[in-house]
């Protein structure tokens, strides 16, 4: 853990935003405990291809493949904390209980 902190330490220092962690679609789905399909088809917002706007019941997903392969979809940390609690879970931080 201490090596993300000096990481993101230093690319503050150096004027860059912090990493953002990205969960893939199985990793979600395995966290929620529902299919793959039935995250894809009911839980998502895909940014560029879904038509409408957002309902605060779907996750913002990104593609993170180069243009000319296919997609490959993925969920960033801050957004699916928003959804979780937005479902009524409540998020504890590990790091802060052991120190």
């Amino acid at each position: 853990m201490a090596a993300n902190n000096d990481s993101d330490e230093t690319r503050r220092s150096v004027g860059l935003p912090p990493l953002v962690f990205m969960f893939t679609l199985d990793q979600v789905a395995a966290m929620l405990q529902v299919g793959e399909a039935k995250l894809k088809q009911h839980y998502l917002y895909y940014a560029h291809r879904s038509v409408g706007l957002q309902t605060p019941d779907q996750m913002y997903a990104v593609n993170v493949a180069p243009d000319g392969l296919p997609a490959e979809w993925r969920i960033s940390q801050k957004e699916f904390v928003r959804f979780v609690k937005k479902k009524g879970f409540r998020l504890y931080d590990v790091s802060r209980l052991w120190g």
